[in-house]
């Protein structure tokens, strides 16, 4: 294999979309799937308000509350931490914060302190995940410059 100073212009493009490419897409669907469970959550409870009873109800929303601040993080920090070519803890960061940050846009209701620590939990979970597994990869398959 030859190293990135050999290749050709056209190769070098190829490698540059490429790396450019595994960290978009990933991150992408690492942002995915932290939104489409909260959204599914969200809709069964509006569909389930008022028809279901509070001893049912409690463990539920304890159960999808440990679900979206740890369950969902951990998962996206994984995946990103597999996938990625390099950076993987700020990746894992901004697949958490962007959400978070545009249904605080959004929401005109949303309280600035709650947002702020639903997405710093989050993000931390997610990061430290995301590290943890890149670094147990081969170093071939992490970015960087050789040690």
């Amino acid at each position: 294999m030859k190293s990135t100073t050999d290749l050709d212009a056209v190769d070098r493009i190829t490698v540059r979309v490429w790396r450019f490419g595994n960290l978009v897409g990933w991150t992408t669907l690492a942002v995915a799937i932290y939104v489409v469970p909260g959204e599914l959550f969200g809709a069964a409870a509006d569909a389930f308000k008022g028809r279901i009873s509070a001893v049912i109800a409690a463990p539920l929303l304890i159960a999808s509350v440990v679900l979206a601040l740890v369950g969902l993080p951990a998962l996206l920090g994984r995946l990103i931490g597999e996938r990625v070519y390099r950076w993987p803890a700020a990746l894992a960061i901004v697949a958490v914060v962007a959400p978070n940050a545009y249904w605080h846009a959004t929401t005109p209701d949303a309280d600035p302190l709650y947002t702020a620590g639903w997405a710093g939990i989050g993000a931390f979970i997610a990061a430290v995940t995301a590290h943890d597994r890149w670094r147990q990869r081969p170093r071939a398959l992490r970015g960087g410059p050789p040690r």
